[in-house]
């Protein structure tokens, strides 16, 4: 009986044409989905790389989409705090009728900052008509806390003792050239062999520690502003380079002239 009344059902079913055809269709759109999971079953099992691939292009796509919006979120804070970036009372090598000034937040410990400092050499020999300032942004211990205190230090006494920046810039590159921990048997080391005096500069330092430390706890702020998480981080107008790039400055410099 009930046999029957199946049959009954198919074939009252097949008599209505808009009924029928969505039943048909259902069944073909069922057949439809299991035949193309057969095959997208078959595909991977054929060809795991793809699939690899493919995830690996997919989250590319995502971290450039995210380092996109990251570079544009910090393009518009450094164009909040621009008084703060460009604040040539920092340690700074000013060029003038400059129109352009690159900043870098570095740490002395960081082994990117050391590579950095060598391209900036380059950079500054190429480019004589910008004003270069120096953030230090101690971030890797006392170490790092050490270099930054004296490095900044060092700049303000040949700036109140009104001695040229090529004293200063022989400091610093001899400063980031040290491979080790910087202490103040270091830094003594490298004031002795610029030929200045040891004894009346770290004497300076100690007179004006509350300044110095002021002017490097004013970086860790303005670098936490900036959202920014590791160093070195260079920048020209409201643009950034983060990490080792001298191809990323000088397009960013012939940009900004």
């Amino acid at each position: 009986m009930r046999t029957f009344l199946l049959v009954l059902a198919l074939i009252a079913i097949a008599g209505f044409p808009f009924v029928s055809n969505w039943y048909y269709g259902r069944v073909k759109d069922a057949y439809a989905v299991s035949q193309t999971e057969k095959i997208v079953e078959e595909y991977i099992q054929r060809n795991p790389e793809k699939i690899l691939e493919s995830v690996n292009q997919y989250r590319l796509a995502q971290f450039e989409e995210q380092q996109k919006q990251k570079e544009q979120e910090i393009n518009k804070l450094i164009a909040q705090h621009k008084s703060e970036v460009f604040d040539t009372n920092y340690p700074s090598f000013v060029a003038k009728n400059a129109k352009t000034v690159l900043v870098e937040f570095f740490d002395a410990s960081c082994g990117y900052c050391k590579l950095a400092s060598q391209i900036l050499l380059k950079i500054k020999r190429d480019y004589p008509n910008v004003t270069y300032t120096l953030r230090n942004l101690p971030i890797l211990g006392q170490s790092s806390l050490v270099a930054a205190k004296y490095d900044t230090g060092v700049f303000l006494f040949m700036k109140e003792k009104d001695i040229q920046n090529l004293k200063y810039s022989d400091f610093h590159s001899r400063l980031m050239a040290h491979d080790g921990v910087y202490t103040p048997e270091v830094i003594t080391k490298i004031l002795s062999e610029i030929d200045l005096d040891p004894q009346e500069v770290l004497k300076f330092v100690e007179q004006n520690e509350s300044e110095i430390s002021a002017m490097i706890e004013a970086t860790i702020q303005l670098a936490q502003k900036l959202r920014l998480d590791g160093t070195p981080v260079f920048i020209v107008g409201d643009k950034i380079v983060q990490g080792v790039s001298e191809a990323g400055l000088r397009e960013m410099l012939e940009k900004a002239s």
